[in-house]
């Protein structure tokens, strides 16, 4: 049975913030997706029940709107704050190697968790489980390297963004600078990893062929 879609009044009941908000963050942000009914009239899914809680939580919990707006909107699922459901969703991302979806569940199990249990509860058993297909042969050396290079990145960021907040210049990583033109344009980045194999590092090529703008190799000859 499909369950009853809500009207914006019974929206606010439901998650206990008022209309004129939720209006604000979909007009703004476009966080919420409702359908339109014949009429015209927005009408509110259970996603949008979820995505109403999860920014809510986040608000309470000291986010910017609009910190948590981004967060939520690269991830291509209801936003998730239980350790178990995004470990079984990065673990799937990983599996489907679907890299958008990968770097949203790491975003959000950083974001809601605590440092310790975001690596404890989702990261490593992440890492465990995609070192263990490469070893059963489910993934391929490239897969393998390249959740290991985004979890580094990951780390990389809340440490540079620690250092921030205490003053200190982050340090910039020699091989890893990227030119300020660069920077300004909206760009994916997918790091498969030293010692890759240059026949795996082009099957994962081939998978993102249609959104790959330019791909570079360094390759060392003893």
């Amino acid at each position: 049975m499909t369950a009853a879609l809500l009207n914006i009044a019974a929206l606010s009941r439901r998650t206990g913030v008022a209309p004129d908000t939720l209006r604000k963050w979909e007009q703004r942000y476009g966080v919420l997706r409702p359908v339109r009914t014949a009429g015209g009239q927005r009408r509110y899914s259970e996603v949008d029940v979820q995505r109403v809680e999860w920014l809510r939580d986040r608000i309470r919990d000291g986010w910017r709107i609009g910190e948590a707006a981004r967060v939520i909107d690269e991830a291509t699922s209801v936003a998730l704050d239980d350790p178990s459901d995004l470990r079984d969703t990065l673990v799937a991302a990983i599996e489907e190697n679907d890299p958008r979806t990968v770097s949203a569940t790491l975003d959000q199990a950083f974001a809601v968790l605590p440092l310790e249990q975001a690596l404890a509860d989702v990261v490593t058993p992440a890492l465990q489980w995609a070192g263990e297909a490469w070893h059963r042969g489910e993934l391929s050396v490239a897969q393998e390297h390249a959740i290991t290079a985004k979890v580094r990145a990951h780390l990389g960021r809340l440490i540079s963004e620690a250092q921030r907040a205490s003053r200190k210049p982050p340090p910039v990583p020699r091989d890893e600078t990227i030119s300020p033109a660069a920077a300004s344009r909206p760009t994916s980045f997918c790091a498969v990893g030293k010692g890759t194999p240059v026949s795996s590092a082009r099957q994962v090529a081939l998978r993102r062929a249609p959104s790959l703008r330019t791909a570079a190799a360094s390759i060392t000859i003893a």
